[in-house]
């Protein structure tokens, strides 16, 4: 939960963070409804858990389908979690 419930942190770009170590992104975004940058250049290859990772991020709208993700982790649980995502808003 990185920025849950942040209000804007579109000041600061966190496009080029390095991500490649991070293995949970549970709830990094929840609740922080004006996010929108782009973060399709992390690396998401060691992430296993995404539960909430959007939850609450309306405005949030970047493609990410370049992101990969490790053995075990299939792009129908990453659909899934944006579906329930884009659902609620």
């Amino acid at each position: 939960g990185l920025f849950e419930g942040c209000g804007v942190i579109n000041d600061v770009s966190i496009t080029k963070w390095n991500t490649n170590k991070i293995t949970s992104m549970k709830g990094v975004f929840m609740g922080c409804s004006a996010f929108n940058q782009p973060i399709n250049a992390w690396d998401v290859t060691h992430v296993t858990n995404i539960d909430n990772m959007f939850l609450g991020c309306s405005s949030f709208n970047q493609d990410l389908r370049m992101w990969v993700f490790p053995e075990g982790v299939s792009h129908n649980n990453y659909d899934s979690s944006a579906t329930a995502w884009q659902s609620d808003y």
